[in-house]
Order: C-alpha cells, then sequence, then structure tokens
C-alpha cells in the first residue's frame, strides 16, 4: 500500500502522510487507507465532455456561444490560460459579479431570484437543512413549480443525511426533480466516504448564478445556538459564466441520474 501511494499520490503532504502512517502504524492506518485512500473517483468521468456523448453535444454547443465573449490568446493574460485550463471552461468577458459577503445577503439574493424565475431553476448544495432557511427554500421552489418553473434539486447525499424524506417528497409532489449525489451510484466501491460533491450552485434561468460557500441552513445565517457568528462567502454572476456554472451543475447531474435535464 505504501508503495502504492508513492507511485500513484496525488499531492505531495498526501503521498508523505499516508506512506509514513502505513510504514510506522499499518494496523492503524491501514483500514483508514481503504476507506479513505481512493485517488480516484472511478465512473464519474462518465459523466464529462469526454466521458458522455450527451454532455459532449452541451459542451460543444456551449464554447460555440461563448466564443464572443473569449478574449485572443495574444490578449489573454497567462493568469487568464491558468483559470482556463483548471476551470476546463472559457475565460470570458461581459459578466458582472456581486460579492454576497454573508448569509443574509447571499440567501436574500437567491430567494429574490427564485421569485422572479420563468424557466426552470437549478439548485445544488452540499448541505440542505430542514429548518427555517431550508422552509423557506422549500417555499420558494413549491411556489415556482406552481408558475409552472421546472426546478432541479441536487444536495450530497452525506452533507445532507438529516433531511427528512417529507421535506423531498413535498417537491417531488409538487412535480420538482430532486437527487441526491451517490458515490455509490451503479454498484460503484463501497469505500468512498470522502468523494463528497460540496458544490453550492443556484442557475435561474441561464440568466443569473450563484456559487460560493454557503449551504442552506440557519447556522450560514448566524442562527445557531453554538455555530455563530458563521462568515462565508457567495457571488452572483451575470453574463456567458453564467453557462459555464450551468454546464457543471448538468454534469453533475448526469452523474446522478444518467440523463441530461
Amino acid at each position: 500500500m505504501a508503495v502504492d501511494v508513492v507511485m500513484k499520490g496525488r499531492t505531495a503532504q498526501g503521498t508523505i502522510a499516508w506512506s509514513i502512517s502505513l510504514l510506522l502504524m499499518p494496523w492503524l492506518s491501514l483500514p483508514f487507507y481503504l476507506v479513505l485512500g481512493d485517488r480516484k473517483f472511478i465512473g464519474y468521468e462518465r459523466a464529462s465532455p469526454e466521458g458522455s456523448r450527451e454532455i459532449d453535444v452541451l459542451a460543444r454547443a456551449l464554447l460555440e456561444s461563448l466564443a464572443p465573449f473569449v478574449p485572443p490568446n495574444s490578449e489573454a493574460g497567462f493568469a487568464d490560460r491558468g483559470f482556463t485550463k483548471l476551470a476546463r471552461f472559457p475565460f470570458t468577458s461581459g459578466n458582472k459579479v456581486t460579492l454576497l459577503i454573508n448569509g443574509s445577503a447571499t440567501f436574500d439574493a437567491i430567494l429574490e431570484a427564485v421569485e422572479s424565475a420563468r424557466e426552470y431553476i437549478v439548485v445544488q448544495f452540499y448541505i440542505v437543512r430542514d429548518d427555517g432557511l431550508g422552509k423557506r427554500l422549500q417555499r420558494a421552489l413549491l411556489a415556482a413549480r406552481k408558475r409552472g418553473v421546472r426546478v432541479y434539486l441536487l444536495y450530497d447525499e452525506i452533507g445532507s443525511h438529516g433531511l427528512p424524506r417529507a421535506y423531498l417528497q413535498a417537491l417531488k409532489d409538487a412535480g420538482c426533480e430532486c437527487s441526491g449525489f451517490r458515490t455509490k451510484a451503479r454498484k460503484q466501491r463501497p469505500f468512498r466516504l470522502n468523494f463528497r460533491n460540496h458544490r453550492k450552485i443556484v442557475v435561474v434561468d441561464g440568466r443569473v448564478a450563484f456559487t460560493g460557500g454557503h449551504n442552506v441552513g440557519d447556522e450560514y445565517l448566524g442562527l445557531h445556538k453554538v455555530l455563530t457568528p458563521w462568515r462565508d462567502t457567495h457571488v452572483s454572476i451575470r453574463g456567458p459564466a453564467v453557462q459555464c456554472v450551468q454546464l457543471a451543475f448538468v454534469e453533475d447531474w448526469f452523474w446522478a441520474t444518467q440523463r441530461v435535464p
């Protein structure tokens, strides 16, 4: 196992930590390595443009639509090219980004956008709780669905382990599509507790996107008795970059459901 770590480790610090612990404390570290030591989320690449024809078609259409907003290579700086390679999406101009510096600003803006939705809403969070904020989001989504808006909710099954079935069932009964991000889908290996989906994404009608660090829970509003004050940041985005955020959601939704929304 230690040799395997040295040959295939992703980071220097992780390789050093695992190899030393496996050699010096094998009986203690080996069980943890079997559970948390996977380096590749086998199967997730099938939800990327390289592994799925459906996603590839969408990604190509996206790149074509963004072409007028992509600066020429001669004008793109080194940082721009680096971000493009890391994100797998082009660096675009013509965006308006608003910094949302706390939970109240974040969810006031998100709920306002949800209330103005006319076609569809996509929602993705690592944690969704059935508390005050969670119920506000649920009511907003139900109201949108009543107006005929398509609603897609993706949550992480571990992060949202306390979310009751009744919460999701109310959304499903109204016609919303809900899915958990399952790391054991399609008979994958069971030891994948560390492969979680921590993305926080909301996109409304393809025109405004929200992403950042806040989850759906009262603690993010500073209302938790213990976890207060809470400091986190979100941004709202308008412009061509919204489509890149939207494609990230589509990839995750396709992984979870094997369907393109």
